[in-house]
């Protein structure tokens, strides 16, 4: 099994019918009825004549301080049924059963696939864990995954001659799961950077976006242009959407309060961002003069009226779609994180730029 061993190596032997464990250290293998020799370093030499055992006994044989194929020092465990003077019989392992074949972590994000080789009386049951990319997963000998960077990865466990594969999904956050509706979105806004998480591993989808926010990510889109010539807000100076605030100003994507105020920390409601979206529009030299049938939307009554061409543009191209079965709109609530990158993911992926 390419396992070295040494002098330093010991030997635990325990019948798993009766449960006793006899143990040949260095320490005792003087001692009566016991020997212990490393040969050579393929063959080790061990006796302990006080071991009781009958025809069928099972025994569990772990050597300690053996080194495997890179050079680690390591345990060996395999098992032996004693049929009769001087006739072992060994069983091969012919299943790996694992108790997942897929995972899915966010950045940093542990988990331990646990696997069990079959039969249970196996003589080597000592499995192997590899990655197929340590750069997106590294896993340990006793199947602890750990999410190192954004991708897919194949986790191999291997026994004998029997493999068996799991397969990892790394996302960029630890809140955002493949099951989650705004998954899609917040995968592609933030692969092309235009948004970035709250942290480095949380999205926090549910958090809500602010003005400052919104104008941030289209400046974005926009390549993160310098503006000149734009008077400046007293509210902005000094913070990371400064030059965003500039550029949605001066182009008329986003407008102040009129008193010399942006309200960058504003929260944003979902009819003030697809205002915003349509405005973007408009400086993208996309055509925004559309109608839509909102008779169906229970709640269209409560979209302002400076909001409701905008509102129409964004149903009518799918930027905004409807909730609770497409019944309502929800003008007067507020976007979250999470909301705000499925419509900016339904205007890259609807409107062509």
């Amino acid at each position: 099994n390419n396992y070295k061993v040494s002098a330093k190596t010991e030997v635990t032997i325990k019948c798993l019918n009766t449960g006793k464990t006899y143990e040949i250290t260095n320490a005792n293998k003087n001692n009566s009825g016991k020997f212990l020799k490393a040969v050579n370093s393929g063959l080790l030499s061990f006796r302990d004549d006080s071991i009781a055992y009958e025809s069928g006994d099972v025994f569990e044989i772990t050597l300690h301080n053996v080194t495997d194929s890179t050079g680690k020092t390591t345990d060996y465990t395999y098992r032996s049924v004693f049929m009769s003077a001087f006739q072992i019989e060994e069983k091969e392992v012919t299943n790996i059963k694992v108790d997942t074949t897929s995972v899915e972590l966010g950045v940093g994000a542990t988990k331990k696939v646990n696997a069990i080789a079959e039969p249970t009386d196996a003589a080597d049951k000592l499995m192997k864990f590899t990655s197929s990319n340590e750069k997106v997963a590294k896993v340990r000998q006793d199947g602890l995954i750990t999410a190192t960077g954004v991708g897919s990865a194949t986790i191999t466990i291997t026994c004998g001659n029997v493999t068996k594969k799991v397969q990892v999904k790394v996302n960029p956050f630890i809140d955002v799961k493949k099951s989650d509706w705004y998954y899609n979105a917040v995968e592609y806004t933030y692969q092309r950077g235009i948004i970035s998480g709250a942290t480095e591993t949380e999205f926090r989808p549910n958090a809500k976006i602010t003005r400052g926010m919104i104008v941030t990510i289209l400046w974005r889109m926009e390549g993160s242009p310098k503006v000149t010539g734009v008077k400046d807000f007293t509210d902005v100076t000094g913070q990371y959407y400064y030059d965003a605030v500039r550029w949605a100003a001066k182009n008329g994507v986003v407008n102040g309060y009129g008193d010399g105020r942006f309200g960058p920390n504003a929260n944003i409601t979902r009819e003030q961002l697809a205002t915003i979206l349509c405005n973007y529009a408009k400086y993208k030299k996309k055509n925004t003069s559309v109608t839509v049938d909102t008779s169906k939307y229970k709640d269209w009554n409560k979209v302002s009226s400076f909001a409701r061409a905008s509102m129409q543009w964004a149903i009518k191209t799918g930027v905004v779609t409807g909730k609770e079965n497409g019944t309502k709109v929800d003008p007067q609530g507020t976007a979250t994180r999470g909301e705000a990158a499925c419509m900016i993911y339904n205007y890259c992926t609807k409107i062509k730029n």
